[in-house]
């Protein structure tokens, strides 16, 4: 990954984002924002009382009025791509103040939806009617989102792309929703930004400080805004020109070793029912579905890492792996050698398997069993989307792992 472009200021030098939108701006980077914006705070629930004053070196703000200051001052950081966004040459923040038209931003209660253009140049944003509007607009939740709420992708970044995007591109094209992707509406904008958040961010700076429980930890962010995308692509484009695919990926067992292997490629299944890899393997009947590549699968498909132990040093198995930092530190382990992407799922960085409207049907939840025999060089997992056959695994002495990547429905 590139270098990311240099922070300008004490507050974007902070260690994550959270801390970034901690605490209060100072007079001299409200004054900034001033100079590019107008804000209309019409309606404030956190009003009258100030939680940053001029007396202190700040300005007299509100928790709302601090929070939408600090997110308009991290923007830069945040967005600092490591690869040109698809809808501007430029970064970002000169899309935003150069490009865009935009002028100004009025909070509002009571106008329904959020909407553009009231005057020319200025947008109009719904704030005070309870989730997800709280959230996205940083009224009252202290993170970038709120991730016991629901979510609202990358928040009120997210709504000020889409609206911004109105200024000069029009109206929808699809009704309330966008024809495709490639046309790059609103819808189409705020599904780039998340998907470039997702991988094109600084993951050093776009991370949680203290990760939810059982989620990616560092990651959760880049990978809640990966499911993000993929949410707003399914519910709001009418014509979706991916070609999705898949592909069965088989379970084998050996009687002998009582090892368990999988495979997404049926030249290989083949082999091994010719006897390829040596006596015992037999078909267990257990199959799920995984993604081709990533053209053809969800924008939240990630690559599925295999491994082989290292003849004379590892075990004779496979590992995979959906963890991109599992990868990575397996990769540097000698006694695994990394044989490739197996294929491709949906990971659970998130903390659970999302519901697929594309498909209309919830993508399936892939556990991992482990024998938990290291000591003896006889390390093996077992994947699975049987939860009865997962229970019978650790009845019998295996070590749950639980959730490790979603398959395709």
């Amino acid at each position: 990954m590139s270098a990311f472009l240099a922070a300008g200021s004490a507050t974007l030098r902070a260690q994550t984002i959270d801390d970034a939108l901690a605490g209060c701006p100072t007079a001299a980077e409200v004054a900034s924002i001033k100079a590019k914006l107008t804000l209309g705070f019409e309606y404030d629930s956190t009003a009258p009382a100030l939680v940053c004053t001029a007396a202190a070196g700040s300005a007299n703000l509100t928790e709302m009025m601090r929070r939408v200051y600090k997110l308009l001052l991290v923007i830069p950081q945040v967005t600092a791509f490591d690869a040109p966004l698809p809808w501007t040459t430029g970064t970002y923040t000169n899309w935003l103040y150069n490009e865009s038209g935009l002028t100004g931003i009025r909070f509002r209660q009571g106008i329904g939806n959020s909407y553009c253009c009231e005057p020319a140049g200025v947008i109009n944003l719904v704030v005070g009617l309870g989730p997800p509007y709280i959230d996205a607009y940083s009224e009252s939740k202290p993170v970038w989102w709120d991730p016991n709420g629901g979510g609202y992708g990358s928040g009120l970044l997210s709504i000020i792309t889409h609206e911004s995007r109105h200024i000069k591109y029009g109206p929808h094209t699809c009704g309330s929703e966008d024809d495709t992707v490639e046309e790059l509406g609103a819808w189409g904008t705020q599904i780039s930004l998340s998907a470039w958040l997702a991988d094109h961010s600084n993951p050093g700076f776009f991370r949680p400080r203290n990760p939810p429980a059982n989620t990616s930890g560092a990651a959760y962010y880049r990978d809640y805004e990966r499911s993000f995308a993929e949410q707003l692509r399914e519910g709001e484009i009418c014509n979706d020109t991916r070609a999705i695919q898949t592909k069965t990926v088989t379970e084998f067992y050996n009687t002998t070793l009582n090892h368990y292997f999988m495979t997404a490629e049926q030249a290989e299944v083949n082999a091994i029912l010719a006897g390829s890899a040596g006596p015992g393997w037999v078909l267990t009947g257990k199959t799920f579905k995984a993604y081709s590549s990533v053209a053809n699968g969800r924008l939240d498909a990630v690559p599925v890492c295999r491994f082989y132990g290292t003849p004379g040093k590892g075990p004779n198995s496979h590992f995979y792996t959906a963890d991109a930092a599992e990868c990575a530190t397996v990769k540097l382990d000698p006694g695994w050698t990394y044989e490739g992407i197996a294929f491709y799922a949906v990971g659970n960085g998130v903390g659970y398997c999302p519901y697929s409207d594309y498909d209309n049907k919830p993508l399936e939840q892939v556990r991992r069993a482990y024998n938990n025999r290291f000591d003896l060089n006889d390390s093996n997992h077992r994947f699975t989307t049987d939860q009865s056959a997962y229970n019978r695994m650790i009845q019998t002495g295996w070590k749950a792992e639980d959730l490790v990547f979603c398959a395709a429905p």
